[in-house]
């Protein structure tokens, strides 16, 4: 059976702490809107399901944490879908590591309950809750290599797993593994010219072999984004992405190569991603600074208070987000006990 309590605690680590991925600016400005979700949605379902569903009720719901341990990251994307007005979730996960996660149809599973337990607390009038289509978008620097069907996570055996089957939840996850996907298929799909240039870039952007001649190959959305109203801030977060997970790559690289390309105007959209890099930069070292005196502070009031740290409580201290530190810093105060200082956190 795989370890189902490692998987959970690793997932349950995998919250945001510190400054967003820049996976999420990027997928958010483009799949945090419907027009260009819709393209990638129906390019992923069944065809079946496709056919069923009122495109016209796609909306992006809210989304509530699901406890003190574990939230919705910030580029997971909740949506709801009418399909012959009975209301349906489309619950799509965009794993941005760069490695297949074996842990995934768990932490699938838990989302899924937690939202589930969410739409029941807040809407409970409305039964019964809405079935839930589990979507992964993944593109990893290799194709993704483990089952999408949840009963597969225990390695039971076939004749265990028969036994079993009556207590083992049993649901299977869509999978768009980009890392697998050829660009010719991806150029086919009905998306707008935004949302395939940051599929393109998910998938090419992080890779050390990236080639100039990559601009080339995907020169039809970039030169539609620059001809739309408000395309060419489109494109710049395209390339503020990239800037920000391809170490091969500069910006006065890339602002040669959108000159040659696309243009004084392409141009000017790479340099103004670089500016917008190095100020974000210099912001981060900024909160990096102030964060580690938040811990250095919190760590001697702590001592002197209760004595000597263990390892344990001086990596708990040092592993907390602002918010906690904060916390815990108003607790030293109040506490009687070590322990009380961090009861609930």
């Amino acid at each position: 059976m795989a370890p189902i309590d490692t998987a959970y605690r690793d997932m349950a680590n995998n919250k945001p702490s510190g400054p967003p991925h820049p996976h999420d600016a990027l997928i958010k400005r483009s799949f945090g809107d419907v027009e260009h979700a819709a393209g990638e949605l129906k390019a992923v379902l069944p065809a079946a399901l496709v056919a069923e569903i009122d495109w016209t009720t796609l909306a992006i719901e809210p989304q509530a944490p699901i406890d003190s341990h574990l939230q919705l990251r910030q580029m997971d994307m909740l949506y709801s879908v009418s399909i012959k007005e009975h209301p349906t979730l489309l619950y799509t996960v965009f794993e941005a590591q760069r490695t297949v996660d074996k842990s995934m149809s768990l932490r699938l599973l838990i989302y899924m309950a937690r939202i589930w337990d969410n739409w029941m607390r807040t809407r409970g009038t409305e039964w019964p809750p809405p079935p839930i289509v589990p979507i992964v978008l993944y593109h990893g620097e290799g194709q993704w290599n483990r089952s999408t069907q949840f009963d597969d996570l225990f390695e039971l055996g076939p004749e265990l797993c028969k036994v079993m089957e009556p207590f083992i939840p049993k649901f299977s996850f869509l999978l768009d593994d980009l890392s697998a996907l050829p660009d010719e298929e991806l150029k086919r799909r009905e998306l707008t010219a935004r949302a395939m240039l940051v599929l393109a870039a998910l998938k090419h952007g992080p890779r050390a072999d990236m080639h100039p001649d990559f601009w080339v190959a995907w020169q039809e959305p970039v030169r539609a984004l620059l001809a739309q109203n408000g395309g060419p801030d489109e494109l710049r977060t395209v390339l503020w992405y990239i800037l920000q997970v391809n170490a091969q790559i500069d910006q006065e690289q890339l602002g040669d190569i959108m000159l040659k390309h696309f243009g004084p105007k392409a141009e000017e959209v790479a340099v103004t991603a670089g500016q917008r890099l190095i100020q974000q930069g210099r912001q981060e070292g900024r909160q990096e600074g102030r964060q580690e005196e938040r811990v250095r502070m919190l760590l001697k009031l702590l001592t002197l208070r209760f004595g000597e740290l263990s390892p344990e409580t001086t990596a708990r201290v040092q592993a907390a987000d602002e918010q906690t530190l904060e916390r815990l810093s108003e607790r030293v105060i109040t506490a009687s006990t070590l322990s009380g200082v961090f009861d609930d956190s």
